[in-house]
């Protein structure tokens, strides 16, 4: 994804976030969710008078941060010049998630009986999904993917494990997603672990594998 066509997207996305809240305000409650445990369920609430405008005001600076700040600050040997079109896509999905958030909970502050960690948990896994289809096209960088030592420091380990993850990702997403429909929430957290887990432990015994055999790529930069 370009960078204008990235840029006009997420100020899309904020910019309809600010309208929905402003159009939504009059209807709100005093107070409103601004945090979510770990089952998907609302333990924080706040002022309605500053909390509706909370993640707009988290979208741009996400944004901020990760278009501008992290790939100004990144070393040479981890820019993010290489893959910027995936990098620049990878925000946008970043800020389209924390925007279905933002709408599960303003639906959640106008109807109380609204399943909304169900909807948290099924956005979520699509969101899985979304990276996931980009993970095998990411290089290394400081930021964004598995960022273990031995992916770091080796160029081939960061590839062969980010396709790998790629396919994992997409996988736990979908089964996740389905689970998480079907109110399985216990069961869902299950690929999501294995999803975390898998490229990691592949990423260690594989550098092993190529330092056995000499053929490791070390970078002296890493």
């Amino acid at each position: 994804m370009n960078t204008r066509f990235c840029l006009a997207t997420i100020a899309a996305l904020i910019a309809l976030a600010i309208l929905v809240s402003a159009w939504l305000y009059p209807r709100l409650p005093d107070t409103i969710p601004i945090h979510w445990n770990l089952r998907g369920e609302a333990d924080g609430f706040g002022s309605k008078s500053w909390a509706v405008w909370v993640m707009p005001a988290t979208m741009a600076g996400l944004t901020l941060l990760l278009y501008l700040v992290l790939p100004a600050v990144s070393p040479r040997s981890f820019q993010v010049d290489s893959f910027r079109d995936v990098y620049n896509l990878i925000i946008v999905f970043v800020t389209l998630f924390l925007f279905v958030i933002h709408l599960i909970t303003l639906r959640l502050s106008l109807d109380d009986q609204f399943d909304a960690s169900r909807s948290i948990l099924v956005a979520f896994f699509a969101f899985l999904v979304l990276i996931g289809n980009l993970m095998g096209k990411l290089r290394r960088n400081l930021w964004m993917g598995i960022r273990v030592p031995w992916t770091l420091a080796s160029e081939r380990v960061w590839i062969d494990t980010h396709r790998l993850a790629a396919w994992i990702w997409v996988a736990a997403g979908l089964l996740g997603a389905l689970l998480a429909w079907a109110d399985q929430t216990l069961l869902a957290l299950v690929p999501l672990t294995l999803a975390i887990l898998t490229p990691i432990l592949y990423s260690y015994l594989h550098y092993r594998d190529l330092l056995r055999r000499g053929e490791l790529d070390l970078d002296p930069t890493a």
